[in-house]
């Protein structure tokens, strides 16, 4: 392993910081404030290095004159009070907001007038994987879920220190990264605004293809449409058949987590029963409104989903990607949401799932509909892609840069 460079140093980060200052818990509404209206910071305005200003709740009137600390330009905002794993996200500020305030888990530094260093490149430091990992290391709490940082414990860790005018040229570099990663962020937001709006008219037939515009929609139950758990694992399988095995935690928002590994039959959980093919639609009547639905669209004979599932087949009459865009759209989620209201434990059963009523032009229609909603997610998935992409680039390029594995020279080359 390359040893760090010599002309570097290392510093506790008291060296740089000389107050971690906090605001105090206020009284919320928990709805994003809009511009310019008084708000109090989520943890969650925070996360991987970028600050995420509509993070925030409206401040109660009641409490207007309680909150003090507001977000300055040149500072570093650290959570200090979080999950194990998000515990100590921080980001650089580049700029005033005087209507934003800190709550009581996050702190904003004042750093030191006798040290030079750029405190981009703190920023930085603060979120490398490696000092990432020793925050949470020194976080303790007992509840599994919250973990906190003493300030004492915190200003103590130290890092490796670049010359003032290399901790300058490694933020430059690094920060063009972070401006594609926020510009590709806010392209993915426009996309799926695009999308949902396209879906509300695409899908209620306010907005029709000329072809079709003579034609008539009809109202159905989905399960005149569709079959509901078709086919189902029998007690009598082969013990020694392999399948790829899909739980609940598999699948998310329109996406399939294949498992890396087969099991048997006779070493599978008892929910393992709901047999998975090409076109069929994944729906989790567990949390619904979670919208853990999903189009599996390759070709397998050896994929069985959790009961936990409906597996949605589409009859002759119907689109199997029409319906599965349908489940998302807003009719649907009324629905859904009108059966699990003031159940303690949010779930449907599969009768319910085929009692949902849907809107039903002719199957033509639907594959164009379909065709346009499908684009959507197409390109949705390449900017997901790019994104992704980027934040691996970004990664690795910090664990060089900020170690010293690669140096940069005063007219910014990396050598």
């Amino acid at each position: 392993m390359k040893k760090t460079p010599a002309d570097w140093e290392i510093h506790p980060l008291s060296h740089f910081i000389e107050k971690l200052e906090s605001g105090v818990s206020v009284s919320a509404k928990d709805v994003y404030a809009g511009d310019g209206a008084p708000a109090v910071l989520k943890v969650s305005c925070v996360s991987g290095g970028v600050f995420y200003p509509e993070e925030n709740k409206r401040i109660s009137e009641s409490d207007l004159t309680r909150a003090k600390v507001t977000v300055r330009k040149g500072t570093i905002l650290i959570s200090r009070s979080n999950t194990q794993e998000l515990v100590g996200e921080s980001a650089y500020i580049s700029r005033d907001y005087p209507s934003l305030f800190l709550s009581d888990k996050t702190w904003q530094t004042t750093f030191r007038q006798d040290s030079r260093f750029d405190a981009r490149w703190l920023g930085y430091v603060l979120t490398s994987p490696s000092v990432k990992k020793r925050i949470g290391n020194i976080s303790n709490g007992t509840s599994g879920s919250l973990k906190n940082i003493s300030k004492e414990s915190f200003l103590s860790l130290e890092v490796i220190t670049p010359p003032p005018i290399e901790q300058g040229k490694i933020a430059d570099i690094l920060s063009c990264w972070d401006r594609a990663i926020v510009r590709t962020e806010k392209l993915i937001a426009a996309e799926g605004r695009l999308k949902r709006g396209l879906m509300r008219r695409l899908l209620t037939g306010e907005k029709r293809f000329a072809e079709f515009s003579e034609q008539k929609w009809k109202r159905v139950r989905l399960n005149e449409i569709c079959e509901i758990n078709r086919r189902t694992l029998s007690e009598k399988t082969d013990p020694a058949f392999k399948f790829f095995y899909l739980d609940i935690s598999s699948v998310c928002k329109g996406k399939v987590s294949s498992p890396a590994l087969k099991i048997r039959f006779k070493d599978s959980p008892s929910r393992a029963r709901r047999i998975v093919r090409k076109n069929d639609i994944l729906m989790s009547t567990v949390r619904p409104n979670l919208q853990a639905f999903a189009w599996f669209t390759d070709e397998a004979d050896d994929v069985i989903a959790s009961t936990g599932f409906a597996v949605i087949t589409a009859k002759r009459e119907a689109d199997a990607a029409f319906v599965y865009h349908s489940l998302f759209s807003d009719e649907t989620t009324r629905q859904i949401n009108a059966l699990i209201a003031g159940t303690n434990y949010p779930a449907v059963n599969p009768s319910q799932v085929g009692a949902l009523k849907l809107r039903l032009p002719r199957i033509d229609e639907q594959r164009r509909i379909a065709t346009a909603l499908n684009a959507c997610d197409r390109k949705l998935g390449l900017l997901r892609q790019r994104l992704a992409a980027l934040k691996r680039q970004k990664r690795g390029l910090m664990q060089k840069l900020l170690t010293g594995r690669i140096r940069v020279n005063v007219t910014g080359d990396v050598g």
